[in-house]
């Protein structure tokens, strides 16, 4: 399924204008209540959970596209080796096309109409609405501008998209261990919380010491620690969504998951 970025924008504006709607109203109906905090952080998730939605849709969409575009830039090569024209060949590699399928039958449909591919095939790259790929779209539209052995820069083409997609693969799993070291990072602080206001804090509150009592109570403490745990939670999700595939956005599930955890954690343990 395909989702253009002017409906991930859309998606992103509306969950954001509900989520700071319904904060709003939660904060006057319930500011005096003790979880207000918890109650806050629902309100971001309906900005988070939409988004993430529309947003990991998005991203499947473009990594398919990404790894069908060196076969389907290949099989244009191939048939056009077999001796058809370009037309034909794009066409024929349409069935390899993956997700672009709908998108190169708009680009035969052009030529069918008087188009020529150079202008068929540079719509085809705006549509696209990825930078990588319009890029390579692109360079094939600009070099048949020019002439030459197209299958020679159908080749290349579909071995440099092979190369950025090992790199990125690579990176990619370089990137996982980091994603693990935020994730033992925030549960270690979730720790250290939980015992610090179940083991540390409760005994000096009983001791019945004026300086203490005159700093905080324990339910500001509690609110304290809950709204740095959220703050944290957020900020270590779109983390790494930005390591993991050079997206913030794609770090909303990971920010959702780690904001229920926290919630977790704050409503049963401490």
């Amino acid at each position: 399924m395909r989702l253009w970025k002017k409906h991930v924008r859309q998606t992103l504006i509306v969950s954001g204008l509900t989520a700071v709607a319904v904060g709003a109203l939660t904060y006057v109906l319930a500011h005096s209540d003790p979880n207000l905090i918890l109650l806050l952080t629902y309100s971001v998730m309906i900005f988070a959970v939409p988004s993430f939605i529309v947003s990991e849709i998005r991203n499947r969409w473009e990594n398919n596209v990404s790894k069908t575009f060196p076969s389907f830039v290949r099989a244009i090569a191939e048939n056009q080796r077999m001796g058809m024209n370009m037309p034909k060949a794009l066409k024929a590699a349409s069935e390899r096309a993956g997700p672009l399928k709908e998108e190169v039958d708009v680009v035969t449909h052009l030529m069918d109409l008087g188009m020529t591919f150079e202008e068929a095939f540079e719509r085809f790259a705006s549509r696209l609405e990825m930078p990588f790929a319009c890029r390579l779209a692109e360079e094939i539209a600009e070099a048949a501008k020019y002439g030459g052995d197209m299958t020679l820069v159908f080749d290349m083409t579909a071995r440099y998209a092979e190369n950025v997609l090992g790199w990125e693969k690579r990176v990619g799993n370089e990137a996982v261990e980091k994603m693990m070291e935020v994730y033992t990072s925030f549960g270690v602080y979730l720790m250290v919380t939980v015992v610090m206001m179940t083991q540390l804090i409760p005994p000096l509150l009983t001791a019945n010491n004026p300086l203490i009592h005159s700093v905080f109570t324990m339910q500001e403490l509690r609110s304290i620690n809950l709204q740095t745990s959220m703050i944290l939670a957020v900020t270590s999700g779109l983390m790494i969504g930005k390591l993991g595939s050079n997206k913030s956005l794609s770090g909303l599930k990971h920010s959702i998951l780690l904001m229920i955890v926290a919630a977790v954690v704050f409503t049963f343990f401490t």
